[in-house]
């Protein structure tokens, strides 16, 4: 099931694009600004943007395998600081990799 909108003006901004734009620039600054945690922040605005994007333009079974993906990056993070975001981050490139070969997604 597809969850792309269909819409006339195909090379048009969507509607939603810029308010996603807003929501992760306001997740980036309360994490640099009163969290005091800028990778957090980073982080966090990098996985709703990607997560947005693969949400808008696939599927849902693809949407859900990038929140996944960026799951197992938090989990590293929370379980070993920056070095576990980098070992999360690869394990999440693998994993990502593997469906697509799995699946036939190689386009």
């Amino acid at each position: 099931m597809s969850l792309k909108r269909q819409r006339p003006l195909e090379g048009a901004p969507d509607l939603y694009d810029g308010a996603a734009g807003l929501v992760a620039l306001f997740v980036l600054a309360w994490a640099v600004l009163l969290a005091f945690q800028p990778i957090l922040g980073f982080l966090l605005a990098s996985a709703f943007l990607s997560v947005y994007t693969v949400t808008r333009t696939g599927d849902r079974e693809h949407a859900v395998v990038a929140a996944g993906c960026w799951s197992l990056v938090f989990a590293g993070l929370f379980a070993s600081g920056f070095l576990g975001v980098f070992l999360g981050g690869i394990l999440a490139v693998v994993c990502y990799v593997g469906w697509r070969v799995v699946t036939g997604r190689t386009g």
